[in-house]
């Protein structure tokens, strides 16, 4: 193998490493508190998605915008429903399609709780500083990009 492969296979797997690890730290983030960051998640994209947050979107949708299946996205709205956080209804104009709407309880939970994430991030800026705050997000967001690509 040329040295160019090996370097190649060594950031490769540097940076498998490093997105293993975030991802990781990330999910520990929330650890001392009574929600997980996949509730949080869902209630945010309900709230940024839907036309209107309290009627909901498709529970279909929100498993295919988390890119799994919708059977896994069920224990984390049952969760959510029991809190009070969301709603499930039927569709109006087709009986048959669930939607899944936010409550006024669950915004306000979102709101209080977005708070704590980004005061969180805040911190990691005030230690990263302006520059490498804006370098890191160029750089995670062409990861991001590259990795949407592959997945086609």
């Amino acid at each position: 193998m040329s040295d160019i492969n090996l370097e190649k296979e060594k950031l490769a797997g540097e940076l498998m490493d490093c997105i293993f690890e975030l991802r990781r730290s990330f999910s520990k983030f929330n650890r001392k508190e009574a929600y997980t960051h996949q509730q949080l998640a869902v209630l945010k994209m309900i709230c940024q998605n839907a036309q209107d947050p309290y009627m909901g979107l498709k529970a279909s949708t929100i498993s295919r915008k988390f890119g799994i299946a919708q059977p896994s996205i069920v224990p984390v709205l049952n969760d959510l429903e029991k809190r009070g956080f969301i709603q499930r209804h039927a569709d109006c104009s087709d009986r048959r399609v669930v939607l899944v709407g936010i409550t006024r309880q669950g915004e306000d939970f979102l709101e209080q709780h977005m708070h704590k994430v980004q005061e969180k991030f805040y911190a990691i800026v005030e230690e990263l500083g302006a520059e490498d705050s804006k370098t890191c997000i160029t750089l995670l967001q062409k990861v991001m990009t590259s990795m949407q690509n592959l997945n086609g």
